[in-house]
């Protein structure tokens, strides 16, 4: 399991380990459609999100990403709406896209029990930009 593969398991009634099943007593591969590197996944109260990115993705600090370069994605519980999905759907049994969080650069994610808070800030390509100057440098140490 050392892959960069999700898996899950246990108790599934609100559609938190993704599928149709009520449980799942061993390890299921979920999210195999879904492409990319997890960036981070977070749990609430029978619901998932996860951040996927590529590979060339900047993450600055733990939950500092930008969404142009990754993915957010729920399921699980829809109760009052957690998911952010902009629907009122009950459950979500397969991992969602976030579309309202694209092109976002999200700093924190915290989920409750009947509740998903997201903070968000503006985007500075200057970051971009030093991290990339640090990354050719390192690259050009390496090559010597």
């Amino acid at each position: 399991m050392d892959d960069g593969t999700l898996y899950t398991f246990g108790d599934n009634s609100d559609g938190q380990c993704t599928g149709l099943a009520l449980m799942y007593p061993t390890p299921k591969k979920i999210a195999e459609e879904l492409k990319g590197k997890i960036i981070d996944i977070f749990c609430g109260y029978n619901y998932c999100i996860i951040i996927m990115g590529k590979e060339n993705i900047y993450q600055f600090t733990n939950y500092k990403i930008h969404l142009d370069n990754g993915d957010m994605y729920s399921w699980g519980d829809n109760s009052y709406g957690k998911l952010t999905l902009m629907e009122m759907t009950q459950n979500i049994n397969y991992p969602r896209i976030l579309q309202i969080l694209k092109g976002k650069y999200v700093n924190y994610i915290a989920l409750g029990y009947f509740m998903t808070i997201i903070s968000t800030s503006t985007y500075d390509n200057s970051i971009i930009k030093i991290n990339k100057e640090i990354e050719e440098k390192n690259n050009n140490n390496l090559k010597s």
